[in-house]
């Protein structure tokens, strides 16, 4: 596939999100997981309580259909957001 249809595999569902900040929200918090930090750090980072980080995981698995404790989820996911940042895909 293509860049972008590998970033469109990884994150469609994330990126086709109706409202903005929602999608905002999770891409900042699943860039946050993929660095492979605690929840607390990651919490700290983004300035919202561990609670909210846990959910927010919860909500990307079921959005994407995956599990982020996986290692191969978390680099195919963190290689497609390096793809996004670097080719601008929406």
């Amino acid at each position: 596939p293509t860049s972008s249809q590998f970033v469109e595999d990884q994150l469609g569902p994330v990126l086709s999100l109706r409202s903005k900040e929602k999608q905002s929200e999770l891409l900042r918090t699943l860039e946050e997981l993929v660095s492979n930090v605690s929840v607390e750090t990651i919490a700290t980072r983004l300035g919202i309580v561990s609670k909210t980080v846990r959910y927010r995981k919860r909500n990307l698995e079921k959005l994407l259909g995956v599990n982020l404790d996986s290692i191969d989820t978390l680099s195919n996911l963190s290689l497609a957001l390096k793809i996004r940042s670097i080719i601008g895909t929406e």
